[in-house]
């Protein structure tokens, strides 16, 4: 694996097993999803379009991009095996798409038969490359994870047809949906060969890099741009790739990001917007764009070795992200927004995007984020710990174990908690001898105290960049890293209209809502929080096991009436309640109601 740029160096999810945790549990139901998902693919006729190849009689089902969805489960089968019960699947979808695969390299369910003609005529839109990406991506884990190269030949024969089709003289133009990036880099470092690094950049290079000055345009597309740009920049070391993810992201963290890590606040366009547009009802925000800035930030996080990129994906992976999968694991939002209703929605222009009831749902008519979900749920071990010629580093925090080699030396460590519900975080250390190195430990950007301890004993360590660092001479040794964990209220830019003189709750990662079934005959979107009581926790055996937030607050004693009146005219009446909140994460699980994120302050 190369990345020669890299400050820090992704340790790989293989060498990571998750215990009986936060994240190991919603792992082990994410792997009992996966085959019911491919049941789901199977039902609409993804695997027929694959048979319809060799078949013209079969009727191809679904979008143009349905290809990309296969791809991802597979991607997601492969990440999580061994499994008795995937292992015949991954067989049967492996030769599936090597049946379907064109002499020249080419493969693609829909252009074929009376639309091959139409092969690469409309790259704006037909996301013929960006399903290529998602075959290069499955092939690579599908030969990580059973050592079979014949799929991943299949993707070298892909790879090396664009190779031939697309550059300079060539076909000089991109896919509208960046992926294919990604994925020649990942083809690149496991084969070695340079015209893959070569042909991403030139592809990158088709929207001039200095003109992009702010994020923009359609959010998943955005941030998958930005996570092909750190790519190649780990590679070559080109300073207008850094300065341009720079620039954006420093446009994102400041003017375009909700609270919860999700990225668009406009649902028509599926766009990020103008600077502060943030919408909480009418939020975009797709889970995709949330998994897309997580891959975004850990590059970034490779590049610079700075926590800030750690809290961001740590923020996005509890709220943005996990708010997309139900708590069962097999069901799915496509948008999340950070209030709702409860009530009835249709759009006529958008008809996927109907809400009679809103509910996380199996299968979407557009489902590019279930499989992608799912493949994330599989991979997150490769988020947690990288290593460095200074140490080992420790990103995120849950019931682990790393098995890896420091400078030869096998390092095992495993790390014990209740992560995110108490702050108290322990890590035992074993090495066959004594080896130095440094261990990093993450300083959230929230823990406004925290207590270290080295073998029972308390110790100081150096601040660097969002991280403890602790340098010694190591054995057999156990850290103790205690975090607080105060409720924090959040507030936001002024110039987000929607969220002005409004507060929101945060304990530790996680961003807490109101929800109508913990906070009954209470009108929840016009509840006002009281910033002058102290809030308390309560935990709870629902929802999976959670703490709930306590705190004071008033209502409106009658309704506002008309939509429009003359200021004074009436004085508002309150009443104090009690009101309940939950981690966002965690709403729409009892059934769809109304929910909210921000509250106006009393």
């Amino acid at each position: 694996m190369s990345r020669p740029y890299a400050r820090l160096t992704p340790i790989p999810q293989e060498a990571v097993q998750f215990g009986s945790g936060f994240w190991g549990e919603r792992q082990k139901r994410n792997r009992a999803a996966i085959p019911k998902l491919f049941a789901a693919l199977r039902e609409h006729g993804v695997l027929d379009n694959f048979k319809r190849v060799n078949d013209p009689s079969i009727e191809r089902q679904g979008p143009r991009f349905t290809d990309s969805d296969l791809y991802k489960w597979l991607e997601a089968a492969c990440l999580s095996l061994p499994d008795p019960q995937l292992e015949p699947l991954v067989a049967e979808v492996s030769s599936l798409i090597q049946a379907a695969q064109g002499q020249d390299g080419y493969l693609n369910t829909y252009f074929v038969h009376q639309k091959a003609a139409q092969r690469f005529s409309n790259l704006q839109s037909d996301h013929e490359l960006y399903c290529g990406g998602h075959l290069i991506e499955a092939a690579i884990a599908h030969w990580q994870a059973t050592g079979k190269e014949d799929l991943l030949q299949a993707a070298v024969r892909f790879a090396d047809y664009i190779v031939s089709q697309f550059g300079p003289g060539k076909i000089e133009q991109a896919c509208g949906h960046p992926e294919i990036e990604l994925a020649l880099v990942k083809l690149y470092r496991a084969t070695g060969r340079e015209q893959y690094l070569e042909l991403a950049g030139y592809f990158l290079k088709r929207v001039p890099l200095r003109k992009l000055q702010e994020l923009s345009g359609h959010a998943v597309r955005a941030a998958y741009y930005a996570s092909g740009l750190a790519d190649v920049y780990l590679e070559t070391g080109e300073q207008d790739y850094l300065d341009c993810l720079q620039r954006q992201w420093k446009s994102m963290v400041e003017e375009k990001i909700y609270l919860t890590g999700g990225l668009g606040g406009r649902v028509r366009d599926e766009s990020v917007g103008r600077p502060f547009e943030l919408p909480l009802e009418g939020a975009y925000a797709e889970t995709c764009a949330a998994i897309g800035n997580i891959f975004w930030n850990s590059r970034m996080l490779s590049i610079s070795g700075e926590g800030r990129f750690a809290d961001l994906i740590e923020r996005i992976l509890y709220n943005g992200f996990l708010a997309g999968v139900s708590l069962s694991a097999d069901k799915y939002f496509y948008e999340n927004p950070l209030a709702y209703n409860g009530k009835p929605y249709w759009d006529p222009w958008y008809p996927w995007m109907r809400r009679d009831s809103y509910e996380r749902k199996l299968w979407h008519d557009c489902t590019c984020c279930p499989p992608n979900v799912q493949r994330l749920l599989a991979s997150l071990g490769g988020y947690f710990y990288s290593a460095s010629q200074e140490g080992l580093w420790v990103h995120l925090y849950d019931r682990s174990e790393l098995k890896w080699q420091l400078d030869g030396v096998p390092v095992h460590l495993v790390q014990k908690c209740d992560y995110p519900w108490d702050g108290k975080l322990s890590f035992e250390i074993r090495l066959p001898e004594r080896h130095e190195f440094s261990l990093f430990l993450r300083l959230p950007f929230w823990a406004e105290e925290y207590k270290l301890l080295v073998d029972g004993i308390a110790c100081t360590a150096k601040e660097r960049n969002g991280y403890l660092e602790l340098r010694r001479q190591w054995r057999d040794n156990k850290v103790e890293l205690n975090l607080s964990l105060p409720i924090v209220p959040m507030e936001a830019n002024p110039r987000a209209a929607e969220t002005r003189d409004s507060v929101a709750l945060m304990r530790g990662p996680l961003v807490y809502c109101l929800e109508q079934a913990d906070n009954l005959n209470l009108e929840i979107l016009e509840a006002r929080l009281n910033l002058a009581e102290k809030f308390a926790t309560e935990p709870s055996g629902e929802l999976g096991g959670i703490v709930k937030l306590k705190a004071s607050g008033k209502v409106p004693a009658e309704p506002y009436g008309p939509l429009y009146r003359p200021l004074g005219s009436k004085v508002e009446r309150l009443k104090p309640v009690q009101l309940t909140f939950i981690p966002y994460y965690a709403w729409n699980n009892r059934g769809s109601g109304a929910m909210t994120v921000w509250l106006k302050r009393t």
